[in-house]
């Protein structure tokens, strides 16, 4: 059997957002008065309609890439496919946000089974806000099957421990075929919408990428696990298809 044209495109094709208002949950997550929402969202909608040459497309059934923009690299390639038309491939990337910043990360899916995507701040994030101790700058937001999840970093100071997950939303990722989940990331901040559901976290729990200290040395790098979480292939998922990477200014 080979892949069908119609499959094909379902594959490489980002869906326009329609936005929606997330009621608002339980704290710690702190959420912005609407007003400042309203601003940020139509910021992002603008950026969606402009035209760039600098953004890296990921096939994750086909295995095709586009040219590695500037402040992106590989940190584990992709693999090759298990299945014919299957969207398996796992790979990482490497993104390094400096200079008020942001990365935009807009993610196809087939369907979403266990870890689909795993951003975190740690090259050695593994899910469940955790990492082997690399960095204290380790939130993340992953995927665990329709769920998002957003953690905490570590704490600094006497006591140190994680703030652990700020808030998770079911039911948000590949409810149905071929849907598209946007993320946008930078210096404490963290969106996800789903075209019918907007979460934006504005934390300094979250990614810390504005030279904040770090025992693991300071960096400006998230990193991206596709089909997989960033640390190794131990937590692994199927169902993203494509991925489409740029940078913005904020």
């Amino acid at each position: 059997m080979h892949c069908t044209l119609s499959l094909m495109a379902a594959c490489l094709v980002t869906l326009s957002p329609v936005y929606g208002w997330l009621p608002r949950p339980k704290e710690p997550v702190q959420l912005q008065v609407e007003t400042a929402l309203e601003q940020k969202l139509e910021k992002m909608q603008a950026l969606e309609k402009q035209n760039t040459v600098d953004v890296l497309d990921v096939n994750l059934m086909t295995g095709v890439t586009s040219s590695l923009p500037a402040g992106m690299t590989w940190h584990s390639k992709l693999t090759s496919g298990r299945g014919e038309c299957a969207c398996d491939r796992q790979g990482v990337l490497k993104l390094t946000v400096e200079g008020g910043m942001a990365a935009q990360i807009n993610m196809t899916f087939s369907h979403s089974s266990g870890f689909t995507f795993n951003v975190g701040d740690s090259v050695t994030n593994d899910g469940y806000g955790g990492d082997r101790n690399t960095q204290q700058n380790d939130a993340e937001v992953h995927s665990i099957n329709n769920a998002i999840y957003f953690y905490g970093r570590d704490k600094r100071g006497p006591g140190g421990g994680s703030y652990g997950l700020l808030h998770s939303e079911g039911g948000f990722v590949a409810t149905q075929p071929f849907t598209t989940v946007t993320l946008h990331v930078a210096d404490e901040l963290a969106t996800a919408h789903n075209g019918l559901k907007y979460l934006y976290i504005n934390s300094h729990k979250m990614f810390a990428l504005n030279g904040q200290s770090d025992a693991g040395g300071v960096n400006y790098d998230v990193y991206l696990g596709m089909n997989r979480v960033v640390d190794s292939t131990a937590r692994t998922g199927t169902g993203l298809c494509n991925v489409s990477v740029r940078f913005y200014q904020l």
